[in-house]
């Protein structure tokens, strides 16, 4: 390895359900928690019932995989790391708070400013992903035709919010987030919410690797 209200997903047996994705440290996981709160205290989704991301599922999708037959994921570990090991690390900036999708459920998110480096690593993994799984895992596809919006889910609510509410907080953020590590995770869909479990992580190449 390089130094370097939930939609239900059939799985069967002797499968996993995958992403990539960008995992929050632990100043951005105490300040996404304080956000919460003062969201939460401000009242600014009424009464309508909503489900808050606890800190240990925070995290920015990269690539959401699919459910793949648990065989193909040791092969599936190297090509991510070899695309890791040819992947800049970068910076994300100026995270501002929005309601996103108008449907159900609706959500909360924490965008991030969008970067070169943040989609040219979504299409390299994409890329990569993708031909591991067409050749290597009986012929599989993943959607890979539009761009990924860098963004935690903070909350997913079902019922009216307000129309025309502007999500603000008072709580102190970090000014960027480092991304230096993507990590492979494996969900499940638990009646107490949804699980995810660390199956692999991988650093991105620094200026100094180069």
């Amino acid at each position: 390895m390089h130094a370097g209200f939930t939609k239900i997903w059939i799985r069967k047996p002797g499968s996993k359900r995958l992403f990539l994705a960008i995992p929050m440290n632990a100043k951005w996981k105490e300040a996404f928690g304080k956000v919460q709160q003062c969201l939460q205290e401000g009242r600014v989704i009424g009464n309508v019932r909503t489900n808050w991301t606890p800190p240990e599922n925070m995290h920015i999708t990269v690539r959401f995989i699919g459910v793949i037959d648990e065989q193909c994921i040791p092969g599936l570990i190297p090509v991510l790391s070899d695309a890791a090991g040819k992947t800049d690390a970068f910076i994300l900036t100026r995270m501002n708070l929005e309601f996103a999708t108008p449907g159900e459920p609706k959500m909360i998110w924490a965008k991030f400013s969008d970067s070169t480096g943040f989609q040219s690593t979504v299409s390299r993994f994409t890329k990569s992903i993708a031909r591991y799984l067409h050749e290597s895992c009986n012929g599989m596809t993943i959607h890979n035709g539009h761009d990924v919006i860098p963004h935690v889910t903070l909350a997913r609510m079902k019922g009216e919010t307000r129309t025309g509410t502007t999500l603000t907080s008072d709580v102190v953020t970090p000014l960027a987030l480092n991304v230096r590590t993507l990590v492979l995770y494996a969900s499940e869909t638990l009646p107490t919410g949804s699980r995810y479990t660390k199956l692999a992580s991988f650093r991105l190449r620094s200026r100094r690797e180069k």
